[in-house]
This record gives structure tokens, C-alpha cells and sequence, in this order.
């Protein structure tokens, strides 16, 4: 509570009020209580003390600029003590409204990343949470940043849509909603969301919510989703291109070898979707295409290598090479019998990744064959075209030996 003379000067000036202004009374009393505080009703001044000379009172919600910049609302009250002799005087009284006290709020701002705001035009301030300071990377403490200095921590391209989106709101009364980039002196930029209203006239408050992350992974669902499309339509051309290049002496065995290059070509796609379309494991990409031969005995298949992490471009290439590979030992070589035994090892050098395919416990090989057939074309094509690469067959009596070289840039970071 306060005590002053109709004209402002303060004449009183309780512990409680020193308490909610952070002012002394030894620096209030004697001062215009208005200057003091900065204050102003939602209706002007001059108008509520009108109301206090011909009413003998004054109730309503008052904007309160502290001397630090914070602004701070309060439900206010005057009466008019007016004697019969004697100079009137004014008795204010004041609570400040829910959520003024702030330490709660603010331990949860800082836990939960938001911050709140306050625009008020008929007092030409600003007001920011601590929270909300420290989204902008403003010390906790301090006068807000002018407008000025405040657009420009936004970047260039968002401060027009938000000054639109603040007018809109101001004119209209309505809601504000409205998303931008905050570039924070000396901080990674980040992405934020303003949420707010217009409670009165010329005044904004709300607040400012930390997006960055569900900006990222917006960002990043948008990249896999265009990803995904790239491989579907790669992968239309490839089964097309089955199409055409598959022969075989019958309609049966056609489909049985186009219906396994296609599968190949699933595999892939569901090893890249399971890593959101970043690449793949080798290892991962040479089980996923023995699975099918060794389930019942998996020591037909020995793997020896380092961790190799496949660039996404590499993985369906690289997975219908190997089952080329795979399908023809178990037609004709190794994995055709059931003591034969694949080993595979691989190696990262500075030309790329080696790997060697060996085949033992097969039936014999007489040499190369008469014709290169479409497998071990296909085969070459898929290193060579496409992977940039080299493919290299030796058809060794014991069983067929293979090495391919895939350049680095068919490995991920």
C-alpha cells in the first residue's frame, strides 16, 4: 500500500511495496508515484483519476515498469480520502496478479525450454522471461534489447512474416502463432515458436517456445521422405531393366530368377529403411543375402572384416551383386552341396573396400565358361557402372574365386 496526494507525489510508501517494486522507501517517498513506476491502466491515466475525482474510487489491472525494464501487472485499487479540512489524499493498494511470482515458472522454463513475453505499446516496453532471455542469449538480468536490436537477432528472412504476424494480432485482438529463426549472439542458431494474444489494447504477451529439434526432425523426415522416393523410382528401373535382360531356357525358371533379383532388390530397401535411408552395414547387406541358403547351417558361410559402414547409394548395387553371386553357387558351385563352404573377407584401404569371395567344396570347375552369361554381366555392370568400381572372376578348379574393389566414395564418412 501507498499514500499520495492527488497530484502523484508519494507521501507513504509500505514494506510491501518495497517488497513488490524492489524500491526503498527512502527512494519513493517524495517522487510522483506514476514516474516512479512507469505505470499506466489499460485506459489512460488522466481517465482513471477522473473516475477517482468524481467516484471517490478507482479499481482495475495496472502495467507496473519497474526500474530494472520488467514490467509488472498488478489489480490495483485507489480511494479518495477528501476531509473536511485538510489537503485529499489517495490510498492505493495493489496484488500483484497470478503468476507474478515467478521462481516456479522460471524453474520450469529452464527445464522445459520455453520463455515468456510481454509487449506493451501504451508503455513503449518490453518484457522477457528469463527464459526467454536466455533462448535469445541475453544474460538473465537487464534491460530488454529495443526493438531495433531485437529484430536483429532474427533472421533476415523471418523479421517481415513476424512483424506482419504481430500487426495482424494488434489490429484484430486475435491470436498470434508465428515461427522463426533466432540467430543468439555466439550460439548456433535456433528455431522458435512465438504463441501469444492480445489481452488489450496495444499490448501482446505470450510465449516463446524452443523448436529446434522438431524443426530438424521435420527437416530430416522431409530429406527421407525425398529420399525414398529417389530409391523408388531408381528401383522401378531396375526391375525394369530385369525385365528386358533376364533369360532363362524356360517361363518357370524366368520367374524364378526375376522373382530373385526383385527380392535382392527388397532386401536392400529394407535394410536402408531400417537406418532411415543413411546406408547400411556390410555385414548386414552379405547376411541378409545368405539368409535364404545357410539358415540350417550357418557355418556354410565364414565372414571375416572390419566394421564397413555402405553408403545409401552403395547398398542395392552391392546387395544384387552378392546375390548374383550367391545364387550361382548354390545352382552350380559351392552351396550347392552340402559340405560346400563360402568365406568372404573384406578390407578398407586407401583405394576402398576389398572384398574376396571364395568358394570351396563345390563341384569341380573345368575352367570359365564358353559364354559369359547374364549373371556374371549383370554382376560387372552393377561394380562397374554403377558403383564405379572393378569386378574380377577366377574359375578355379576347388571353386570360384571373386574380387571386388568399390572406391571410397562408396563408403559412408
Amino acid at each position: 500500500m501507498l499514500l499520495r496526494e492527488p497530484g502523484g507525489t508519494v507521501l507513504a510508501w509500505s514494506a510491501g511495496c518495497e517488497r513488490l517494486f524492489g524500491i526503498p522507501a527512502a527512494a519513493a517517498i517524495g517522487r510522483p508515484a506514476r514516474a516512479l513506476l512507469g505505470a499506466a491502466p489499460p485506459a489512460s491515466v488522466e481517465e482513471a483519476e477522473a473516475v477517482l475525482r468524481r467516484e471517490g474510487h478507482w479499481s482495475g489491472e495496472l502495467a507496473l515498469r519497474l526500474p530494472d525494464g520488467r514490467v509488472r501487472r498488478v489489480a490495483a485499487c485507489w480511494l479518495l480520502h477528501a476531509p473536511d479540512k485538510g489537503a485529499p489524499l489517495v490510498l492505493e493498494a495493489a496484488l500483484p496478479l497470478p503468476g507474478e511470482g515467478r521462481p516456479a515458472l522460471d524453474r520450469l522454463e529452464a527445464v522445459a525450454g520455453f520463455g515468456t513475453w510481454e509487449l506493451d505499446l501504451a508503455l513503449g516496453g518490453a518484457w522477457l522471461s528469463p527464459g526467454c532471455r536466455a533462448l535469445h542469449g541475453l544474460p538473465a538480468e537487464g534491460e530488454p534489447p529495443a526493438p531495433r536490436a531485437w529484430l536483429a537477432l532474427l533472421h533476415p528472412q523471418d523479421r517481415a512474416p513476424v512483424l506482419r504476424a504481430a500487426r495482424t494480432a494488434l489490429r484484430g485482438g486475435g491470436a498470434l502463432r508465428c515461427r522463426f529463426r533466432l540467430r543468439p549472439p555466439g550460439q548456433a542458431e535456433r528455431w522458435v515458436e512465438a504463441r501469444g494474444g492480445c489481452p488489450g489494447p496495444r499490448r501482446l504477451l505470450g510465449i516463446l517456445l524452443d523448436i529446434t529439434a522438431q524443426k530438424t526432425e521435420e527437416e530430416r523426415t522431409a530429406l527421407v521422405m525425398r529420399e525414398v522416393g529417389h530409391r523408388a523410382r531408381n528401383a522401378l528401373a531396375s526391375v525394369q531393366a530385369l525385365l528386358r535382360l533376364t533369360r532363362a531356357e524356360t517361363p518357370r525358371a524366368y520367374a524364378r530368377a526375376l522373382e530373385g533379383r526383385v527380392a535382392a532388390l527388397g532386401r536392400a530397401h529394407a535394410l536402408l529403411a531400417n537406418e532411415s535411408w543413411s546406408g547400411a552395414a556390410l555385414r548386414d547387406v552379405l547376411e541378409a543375402e545368405f539368409a535364404p541358403y545357410i539358415a540350417d547351417a550357418p557355418a556354410r558361410l565364414a565372414m571375416e572384416g572390419p566394421t564397413v559402414a555402405l553408403e545409401a547409394g552403395t547398398v542395392q548395387p552391392l546387395s544384387m551383386a552378392v546375390h548374383e553371386l550367391v545364387t550361382n553357387a548354390a545352382k552350380h558351385g559351392a552351396l550347392s552341396r552340402p559340405e560346400g563352404r563360402v568365406r568372404l573377407s573384406w578390407q578398407v584401404g586407401a583405394e576402398g573396400l576389398r572384398l574376396a569371395w571364395l568358394e570351396r567344396g563345390g563341384p569341380p570347375l573345368p575352367g570359365p565358361p564358353p559364354r559369359r552369361g547374364f549373371g556374371s554381366s549383370l554382376l560387372r555392370s552393377l561394380v562397374e557402372v554403377q558403383l564405379g568400381g572393378s569386378a574380377s572372376l577366377r574359375w578355379e578348379r576347388e571353386g570360384l574365386a571373386c574380387e571386388i574393389l568399390l572406391p571410397r566414395r562408396a563408403l559412408a564418412p
